[in-house]
This record gives C-alpha cells, structure tokens and sequence, in this order.
C-alpha cells in the first residue's frame, strides 16, 4: 500500500455532517471511519453533533455521539461547543457517530479547520468518483 493510498482514504473520510448522515443511510450495513466538525450539544443527557454554519436550534442534520470508548465523556454543558470528532459511523435505526477522540476547538479554529478541509476534500475529490470509491471500500 503507498501512502498516495493512505493520504486519499483519510481526506476521503473527511465529510460534512449532511454527507454523513446520507452516506450512513445509503449503506445501513457498512460501517467506516470518519473525521468530522460540528458543534456538540447535550440534550436530554445525549450527545448530538451539527453543522456549524446553522443555528443548533435549527438544524436539520443533527447525529447522535456515541461517547462509549472515551476515556472519559465529555462535559455535558448547557451550552453548545465546536468539536473535531474522529470516529466511526454506524447506522441504528438512525446514523451514529461512535467516538474515538473528540477535540474541544474555538469557534475561529473550527471554521478555518472546516474550510481548509473542505477545500482540501474538494480538490482531491474533483478527479475520483463516488461510484469507484464506494465498490473498493466494498472490497476491503
């Protein structure tokens, strides 16, 4: 395996919150590893992730965070904060992000993070297909 390889599956995992939640209903059955911003929010003792460009009380794309395989949980806050998170989705009658390490980021950091990234994923993505993709991640 090179790292050219290597490099395209870790950018190629990096998606919007939108992009996750219709990639995990695509494939119910397949799980993967993903790296994602958001805000974090507690509801109800129950961690949710959104989009940081929409207000948390109005966004539509919000997934449910699995803190199971922390070291230790997250603050539960009344207030919502930005995170970056790395882990892995599964879909459970609805998507859900299993956590594996969340980083606490300032909101300036996490708009620049998610901008640089997006521009990244955006120009590497523009000569590779979705379809091909999703068949050698089948494979794996």
């Amino acid at each position: 395996m090179t790292k050219h390889i290597v490099i395209w599956d870790f950018i190629r995992k990096v998606l919007c919150l939108k992009e996750l939640a219709a990639r995990s209903e695509l494939n119910k059955d397949v799980t993967f590893r993903c790296r994602t911003i958001g805000i974090l929010q507690s509801v109800n003792g129950r961690f949710y992730l959104t989009e940081l460009t929409t207000p948390v009380y109005r966004s539509e794309t919000s997934i449910q965070l699995s803190a199971a395989y922390l070291k230790s949980p997250p603050p539960s806050t009344v207030i919502p904060y930005p995170v970056q998170v790395f882990g892995t989705v599964q879909w459970c009658k609805k998507p859900v992000l299993v956590a594996k390490f969340i980083q606490t980021l300032n909101a300036t950091m996490a708009l620049r993070m998610k901008d640089a990234v997006t521009s990244i994923t955006d120009t590497h993505l523009a000569t590779h297909s979705d379809d091909e993709h999703f068949e050698r991640e089948a494979k794996i």
